[in-house]
């Protein structure tokens, strides 16, 4: 007796994107020893594709042995099934090259969708980048760049009951703090030798409204006083 069994149509596509993702990381952990390069566009090969990716983004990590670095992939049909759903879910590689002598070894550490945003350090262990989660949240996620570990916090906004913002944040570490005002921009920065996390903050006008900075320890964050 033939068995025939016809998927719906949702289940296809789970698994097309699916294999693209996982297709997608063959080939990036099957790259992982570069040359140095001064080159802004490179192309990885593979038989029977050729992805090419493009730097938006680099920091080098605070003991500058280190770099954190944000490609984009080109489209390629092949690759992504002609999916340009799966390709704008897939769209950008989030990596951490290691300086050994004359030789750079990269760790693909993330693949995400294309407002996932740009690298930062926090020490010279982790890195953070912002991800979508909604209208009113933002995402942020922590990487640690020896195991590939990730964590999840997020940034949520309301509006207070006089019209101006407020910012809710849950860190990687299930704690809950709440600031006013809005959080424009996020980055890590070490002052005095210790690594921050940095919000810049702007009321309902777009105006700025000063920082708020976080001391990251690995296991907390603590409010600078």
């Amino acid at each position: 007796m033939n068995l025939k069994i016809k998927l719906p149509g949702f289940a296809k596509g789970f698994i097309t994107a699916a294999f693209a993702v996982s297709f997608i990381w063959f080939v990036l952990l099957s790259t992982v020893n570069l040359q140095r390069s001064k080159e802004k566009r490179e192309v990885l090969n593979w038989p029977g594709t050729e992805m090419q990716r493009r730097i938006t983004f680099q920091e080098i990590s605070p003991d500058n042995q280190k770099k954190a670095v944000r490609y984009e992939l080109s489209y390629q049909p092949q690759l992504f099934s002609d999916s340009h759903t799966t390709y704008l879910d897939n769209k950008v590689i989030i990596s951490v090259i290691s300086n050994l002598g004359d030789v750079e070894r990269e760790h693909y550490l993330f693949v995400g969708e294309e407002r996932t945003g740009n690298p930062y350090w926090l020490s010279s262990n982790y890195v953070f980048f912002t991800a979508h989660c909604g209208s009113s949240c933002r995402g942020l996620t922590l990487l640690d760049a020896r195991s590939g570990q990730r964590q999840s916090a997020t940034l949520s906004f309301v509006f207070n009951k006089d019209g101006g913002w407020k910012t809710h944040f849950r860190d990687w570490f299930d704690r809950d703090f709440e600031f006013e005002g809005f959080v424009r921009e996020a980055s890590g920065e070490m002052i005095n030798n210790k690594p921050y996390l940095i919000f810049d903050m702007e009321n309902e006008k777009g105006v700025e409204a000063g920082q708020v900075r976080l001391l990251f320890t690995g296991k907390s964050l603590i409010p600078e006083r």
